[in-house]
Formats: structure tokens, C-alpha cells, sequence
């Protein structure tokens, strides 16, 4: 028969183990979260020393048109414009 404090060390071992296998369950589930984390901070680490201006936002809608561009669409368009008009047929004659 045990005494009443080897009965109690018996216990404290027996808590220990049980904290021990939950503690080295909880670290085996949070390793693959603390991976995550760890390659999160690095690639922010890595930005921050680039200065992290390589990232621009992207544009939307239509492109803009510079000075020089624009006069060359303008010169197209008043040859086709042009064009249309002495090719046009009038009305009157086109339904007779």
C-alpha cells in the first residue's frame, strides 16, 4: 500500500504527462499556422527592404491619348470624313 504523498507525487506525474501530451498536441496543430505566418512576415520583410515601390495599382478604363497621337487621329479622320462625302450618295438618288 502507498502513502498518502506517494500516492500524491503519483498523481502530480500522472498531471504532468497529460500536460505535456496536450501541450505537444497544440504545438503539432499550430506548426503548420505558425509556417503561414513565418513566409507572410518574410515576403513583408522582403518588400519593405525593396522600399516596396515596385508594386503599382493597375489602370482601368480606356487609355489616354497624348498631344501628338491625338493629331494623328485627327488627321485620319478628317481624310476619311472627307472621303465620305464626295463618296456619298444623295437621298433623292438613292431611292429612286
Amino acid at each position: 500500500m502507498l502513502t498518502a504523498e506517494a500516492q500524491q507525487r503519483q498523481q502530480d506525474l500522472a498531471n504532468a504527462r497529460m500536460i505535456r501530451d496536450n501541450w505537444q498536441s497544440t504545438l503539432a496543430q499550430n506548426g503548420g499556422e505558425k509556417k503561414r505566418l513565418e513566409t507572410a512576415i518574410a515576403s513583408l520583410e522582403s518588400l519593405a527592404a525593396k522600399g516596396g515601390d515596385d508594386i503599382s495599382p493597375r489602370r482601368r478604363g480606356r487609355k489616354s491619348m497624348g498631344e501628338a497621337e491625338r493629331r494623328v487621329v485627327s488627321e485620319r479622320m478628317k481624310k476619311y470624313w472627307a472621303n465620305w462625302q464626295v463618296n456619298k450618295v444623295p437621298r433623292a438618288a438613292a431611292t429612286a
